[in-house]
């Protein structure tokens, strides 16, 4: 049996144990809280890197599509540009034979004048 200066000795030793496990439980609970809060904060820093990828991707899907609207308008551009060389080419072509065709007539206009003068001429030769 234990005496009466013995139990003293156990209550304060049991105190003492329950403050070493209270000390260790807020400890604890504090380290709970601090990991807690890097969790948060990972977390949150994975939806920012997760939202930055999807922007990524989606800026990525963006420059593809303009590379397409670009070559497109290249395409568009050289083929309008190979219609105007076809067009002022045909009016060119036009254009000389406009000019051959009015020389021509004047050409033949002349000779006919000129022939009509050498016919009157001749006629008032007989006459």
């Amino acid at each position: 049996e234990m005496g009466p200066e013995v139990l003293p000795d156990l209550g304060a030793a049991h105190a003492l144990q329950a403050q070493k496990q209270s000390t260790e439980t807020e400890r604890l609970q504090a380290d709970l809280r601090a990991c807690e809060q890097k969790l948060e904060a990972l977390e949150a820093e994975r939806k920012l890197h997760k939202d930055s990828a999807a922007q990524l991707l989606h800026q990525q899907d963006e420059i593809v599509l303009l590379r397409k609207q670009l070559e497109e308008e290249r395409k568009s551009l050289e083929e309008a540009r190979n219609e105007e060389a076809r067009l002022l080419s045909k009016q060119a072509e036009q254009e000389k034979r406009h000019k051959e065709e009015t020389t021509k007539r004047q050409q033949e206009d002349m000779l006919r004048q000129e022939q009509e003068k050498e016919a009157r001429r001749q006629q008032e030769e007989a006459a």
